[in-house]
């Protein structure tokens, strides 16, 4: 899962994965899946909607 949120965070390519998350096919494979999942019953469902929270920095 931490794999997949670093992915939708950072915008990395697949092959670009940090090993740390394991093999990156792995790691797209579950996005896949849990993409394909009807909407609202899986665990990443609200990710799109939700878009980037605010920068708190003042300039």
């Amino acid at each position: 899962m931490n794999g997949v949120l670093y992915r939708i965070r950072t915008g990395v390519q697949w092959r670009a994965l940090p090993e740390r998350y394991g093999p990156w096919k792995t790691v797209h494979e579950r996005h896949r899946r849990w993409s394909g999942m009807e909407r609202g019953s899986g665990c990443c469902s609200g990710w799109r909607s939700r878009g980037r929270p605010a920068s708190t920095t003042t300039g």
